[in-house]
């Protein structure tokens, strides 16, 4: 019997990119404020991230994108269930503190979920926005993906 159990293959390429790289992106290394959010504040800022040119590092707004983004692309490139990934309190492997899962705020997820999808904003790939860009293609480098 194995003590193991089965990872996914998605969360596989993640353990191993963290294993092997050494990784820049970790909140030590980068100038980001915290700001006590909520509400209608909190959504503003985290929809914000997908359409202001110049936005800021702002926890937990961006821990929020982000996991939006992770939750879509894995969807799309691993087949899994959108809302599950964002339920996982592992989806970042513990690295980012200020990252609420689905299920401790779906409130705030559904509400700026629905803004996106208003507004066509939910093809991260195809989003020319610097944060949103950077986001992606870390995503394709911890995931092992190459899109040449």
């Amino acid at each position: 019997m194995s003590y193991h159990k089965k990872l996914k293959d998605y969360k596989l390429h993640q353990i191993l990119y963290h294993r092997l790289n050494k990784i820049e992106d970790l909140i030590d290394h980068i100038p980001y404020q915290v700001q006590s959010l909520s509400g209608s504040n909190l959504e503003e800022k985290i929809y914000n991230y997908f359409t202001d040119d110049h936005w800021s590092i702002v926890y937990p707004a961006k821990s929020y994108a982000v996991a939006i983004i992770y939750a879509k692309l894995i969807e799309k490139y691993f087949s899994e269930d959108f809302y599950s990934l964002l339920s996982d309190p592992e989806l970042f492997l513990g690295t980012d503190k200020y990252f609420v899962t689905y299920q401790d705020d779906c409130e705030t997820y559904d509400n700026v979920l629905a803004r996106l999808k208003k507004e066509k904003l939910m093809d991260f790939e195809a989003n020319k926005k610097s944060q949103v860009k950077a986001s992606v293609n870390y995503f394709y480098s911890e995931f092992n993906l190459s899109l040449d």
